[in-house]
């Protein structure tokens, strides 16, 4: 008989190599694989815990100004401002052209910053350090009773690296956090600089957390804090996993009707076979997109806005804030929890939160100022921008509304030249999100593949129930059956005391042949 050609010969070591590598894949990277697959069935229901919004919007006083405050000089040319109370602190928050942030404390006209050992040198630059933990005390208890929680809240500290925080936008400086005793076991999480609450959980939403968010992002704030060390993880760890989609179905379409039946397998390893064969596309699909979510090499990352975005958000007046404050005294019945102003294509405007938690447009003298389209239309070309300005009533491709997340219409979306999408808040004119062409590559190419919601009825819980969960849990059990495959493949090859088996001494069952 003539010897095997070299051509065979390398095919064959080729092929093998295909199923060691498959096989030690599975048994190394298939558990991380059932964990995404099971971790993402929760998270069909159960997302990251974050603060109730209405909750949120009742958690600060009524602006109170019978002192007379003391306003700082303002020297720059400011894009908005807000006024509101941090517990007993009046603030006036304000924000500059280019986007950076002040507080101030009105009491005494003091710029409220970070402390000297947090970066920023207090004693220099004449500013009060960070709002007291009594001072916001208030606005955690008001929050908590919002959502009905009636517990007694314990000041915990400042907190930087706490596992409910460690993507929330300004731990750097760290937030103030409050446990409260109650049956629900709320956590608050307060900014110092502001007494907003930026984050709050309880018992419930963070068990939930634990089985779903966290694992699915591997999310451990002890991993967490190394952001380039997560990053890297979860792009090497998703990169396997594609790997070894990819070599599971070419192994299988090859062991496709190879033997007297459409598998040659039998058991869990014709199970693991023929399910993924049906389902690893869509397997593959996910750990893909997966993958994307990461940026990996800054793909489809997320960048600045267009400068045309903000433009439209013209300088305020210089009195503006003494505009506002002689309308507020001249309507002493007037009780708002926080106001806010800006300037939209050079007309100002404030936004106002009663004092029952609703919001209202209002002009300077706070008079009621709807916002309308035609003044949507005005703002654009008074800023010389060219743009298409529609109001939406309802969801569109990049705004809407998911079990998660809850869209407030109407919205206005405005299209610039350079096809990039502004959505503005239909009641107070402020600006909701910015659709670049990074955002729509996402959309398309990772998150619409990934959350399986192309469309308005895919978002439906309903469809998410019946559709969803079945093939999310089909693609989980290929994941359980090559997970089962590869433990018992390592049980096979340790002998009782620990040590490894004579490979020629044992003979696999007929099913396993087909993987040596």
């Amino acid at each position: 008989m003539a010897a095997p050609s070299s051509s065979l010969k390398r095919r064959k070591r080729i092929v093998r190599l295909a199923f060691l590598m498959h096989r030690w894949l599975g048994i190394t990277v298939g558990t991380m694989m059932i964990l995404w697959c099971l971790s993402g069935m929760v998270m069909l229901w159960q997302a990251w815990p974050v603060p109730d919004p209405a909750a949120s919007r009742m958690a600060h006083g009524v602006i109170d100004l019978r002192i007379a405050p003391v306003f700082p000089r303002l020297h720059e040319a400011y894009r908005s401002f807000r006024l509101t109370m941090a517990g007993r602190v009046p603030l006036l928050q304000t924000v500059t052209l280019q986007g950076l942030t002040t507080s101030h404390d009105l009491r005494d006209g003091r710029i409220v910053m970070a402390s000297s050992g947090a970066g920023s040198d207090a004693r220099d630059t004449g500013s009060s350090s960070l709002l007291s933990p009594d001072d916001v005390l208030d606005d955690a208890r008001r929050y908590a009773l919002a959502t009905g929680d009636q517990g007694v809240l314990t000041f915990r500290g400042i907190k930087r690296d706490d596992q409910w925080i460690m993507n929330t936008k300004g731990r750097e400086t760290g937030f103030y956090r409050y446990d409260s005793d109650s049956t629900s076991g709320s956590i608050l999480y307060l900014s110092p600089l502001t007494g907003d609450v930026v984050q709050a959980t309880t018992r419930q939403s963070r068990f939930w957390a634990w089985v779903g968010a966290i694992p699915h992002w591997l999310y451990p704030s002890l991993l967490r804090r190394h952001a380039q060390l997560w990053s890297n993880v979860l792009i090497v760890l998703s990169g396997a996993g594609i790997v070894l989609t990819l070599l599971g179905l070419w192994i299988g379409w090859r062991r496709l009707n190879t033997g007297r039946h459409i598998s040659p397998y039998r058991h869990i390893h014709y199970l693991h076979h023929i399910a993924g064969l049906a389902f690893g596309p869509l397997l593959l699909s996910w750990i893909v997109t997966g993958f994307l979510t990461m940026n990996p090499g800054g793909f489809l990352a997320r960048r600045d806005a267009p400068d045309w975005t903000t433009k439209l958000y013209t300088a305020l007046p210089d009195d503006m804030p003494d505009t506002v404050m002689a309308s507020l005294s001249a309507h002493p019945d007037r009780h708002f929890r926080d106001l806010r102003a800006a300037s939209l294509g050079g007309h100002p405007f404030l936004v106002g939160t009663n004092a029952d938690g609703t919001t209202q447009r209002l002009n300077s003298h706070l008079d009621p100022f709807p916002l309308t389209q035609n003044a949507v239309e005005a703002a654009v070309r008074e800023t010389g921008l060219q743009g298409v300005v529609t109001k939406l009533e309802r969801d569109d491709r990049f705004y809407f509304s998911t079990r998660h997340v809850t869209r407030s219409f109407p919205v206005y979306r405005v299209t610039g030249s350079d096809g990039v999408q502004l959505y503005l808040d239909g009641q107070s004119g402020l600006p909701l999100l910015v659709v670049d062409g990074a955002a729509r590559g996402s959309r398309w190419i990772i998150y619409g593949p990934h959350d399986f919601d192309f469309f308005p009825w895919l978002r439906l819980p309903l469809t998410r129930l019946i559709l969803v969960f079945p093939v999310l849990l089909s693609v989980t059990l290929v994941s359980l059956a090559g997970g089962v495959i590869g433990l018992r493949r390592l049980i096979r090859r340790r002998g009782p005391s620990g040590t490894r088996h004579n490979r020629k001494a044992t003979t696999p069952p007929a099913g396993d042949k087909k993987h040596s």
